[in-house]
């Protein structure tokens, strides 16, 4: 198998690095819907009890 060049190297690096941080990006955006509707289904809840 033949060496990979430098600039092949470094394109795979940055390929790898852009697809990391779009992964993380849309994790971290369904996440944060998530604990916004949390949040909201808590206070509905506490809103509707007085006791709480």
């Amino acid at each position: 198998m033949e060496s990979m060049s430098a600039l092949a190297i470094v394109t795979l690096a940055f390929i790898g690095t852009k697809a990391a941080e779009t992964t993380v990006e849309k994790f971290t955006e369904a996440a944060l819907e998530k604990v916004n509707l949390l949040r909201h289904n808590i206070i509905d809840k506490l809103s509707s009890n007085p006791k709480a």
